[in-house]
């Protein structure tokens, strides 16, 4: 019987830089329930060692660079601090026997022309040979704010007979909501910052947490020239 996937997206953007993450966390539906309970034990951990909200949205650009609130006022969280649990969460997804990670890198703009559409439609084709080497389907959960352009992508795809492992369109949900979507946004933020690292980011060794992924990316399965899974513009032309 073929297994059923899970696949949540999120993007990491850096306009000055021209660069564009989109990154799909795998999960297989029978352990979904596992792999949430295990997210709930580390947020209730990071509550108990740091004071994080066990419920707070974790958004990976605000989380490292300390922009918002985390944990109450009176309990902060400084800078050097969120760089280690920025860490601690990413080596807790390449733990997870569960999770694995898909990433599509593409200039943000060529010319012109914004590439974020053409950066999801390659991660979607990336997922769908994953499912293909896994005998496997995928349900797409993409964050909100995209939903008609994604879904006439996925649609466009299907048309073409280049996602027959993807059922059904995208569905969206907002990240605030979803603790696995807040996971991906970690994994492309973590790339986004290692290929453009900043002055806090470096100061911090944010720049190289990407590393700590490795174990959870899926490379083979995907079959592209980079060592690392990442897709590249003209890797499915």
């Amino acid at each position: 019987m073929s297994d059923a996937f899970l696949a949540y997206i999120d993007e990491a953007e850096d306009e000055e830089k021209n660069l564009c993450v989109v990154t799909a966390l795998l999960v297989p539906m029978h352990e979904w329930r596992v792999a949430f309970e295990e997210l709930k034990k580390l947020r209730k951990e990071l509550e108990t060692t740091d004071y994080l909200y066990p419920g707070g949205e974790w958004h990976a650009r605000d989380f490292v660079t300390g922009r918002g609130y985390i944990s109450p006022k009176e309990n902060p969280v400084g800078k050097a601090r969120r760089a280690e649990l920025f860490k601690k969460i990413l080596h807790w997804i390449a733990e997870m026997p569960s999770m694995s990670v898909v990433n599509a890198f593409y200039p943000y703009r060529d010319g012109g022309r914004i590439q974020l559409l053409d950066t999801f439609e390659a991660l979607a084709i990336g997922v769908n040979c994953t499912m293909q080497a896994r005998d496997a389907y995928a349900i797409l959960i993409c964050d909100e704010g995209r939903d008609k352009n994604y879904r006439n992508v996925v649609r466009s795809l299907a048309d073409a007979g280049k996602v027959e492992r993807i059922v059904e369109d995208p569905f969206f949900k907002s990240s605030e909501h979803s603790y696995f979507i807040q996971l991906a946004d970690f994994c492309g933020y973590a790339l986004l910052r290692r290929e453009a690292p900043t002055p806090i980011i470096q100061r911090y060794g944010s720049d190289q947490a990407f590393a700590l992924l490795r174990p959870a990316l899926v490379t083979a399965e995907i079959d592209v020239p980079d060592m690392d899974g990442l897709i590249r513009p003209g890797d499915f032309a």
